[in-house]
């Protein structure tokens, strides 16, 4: 199906939709799940979204940064890798700050779930072992109480 903002959306196997959307330059993901909801209502969400997409990454980074920075800071930055000769060798990378780990960060993909639920998954820039950075907020488009996780 072709939307005048989303583009062109194709349904997979599983009847959800997806796509992807031009952002800062280059192309991000975009999934629709209905979750019981009537489509429209999802893809209602999904155009506001959009729309909304700059403030939205900004609340999305910002919440990541609260709420994963001090993680990163404390575990994530320190490790231990394979030297490549059989042996290992620690690294320990330094602390950042906010406005570093919102800069190091990449919006992927976004997900809208049902006619509430905005998801951004991020690029984690080497922060945290190609991890991951899952951003979501259960109130539509105004992104004002993003969650933070990591996954993979």
């Amino acid at each position: 199906m072709h939307d005048d903002l989303l583009g062109e959306l194709s349904e997979d196997e599983h009847g959800f939709l997806k796509g992807s959307v031009t952002y800062e330059g280059r192309q991000v993901s975009l999934q629709l799940m209905n979750d019981d909801e009537p489509m429209e209502a999802c893809l209602a969400l999904a155009r506001l979204v959009v729309v909304a997409l700059p403030e939205i990454d900004r609340k999305g980074k910002a919440g990541a940064a609260d709420q994963l920075l001090s993680e990163y800071n404390e575990s994530w930055r320190q490790f231990i890798r394979a030297d490549g000769q059989g042996g290992f060798v620690e690294v320990s990378n330094p602390a950042i700050a906010a406005e570093e780990f919102k800069t190091a960060i990449r919006l992927a993909s976004v997900t809208i779930i049902g006619d509430e639920m905005a998801q951004l998954i991020y690029d984690d820039g080497a922060l945290f072992a190609g991890h991951a950075i899952v951003v979501a907020s259960f109130d539509g488009a105004t992104f004002a109480d993003p969650h933070a996780t990591l996954t993979g």
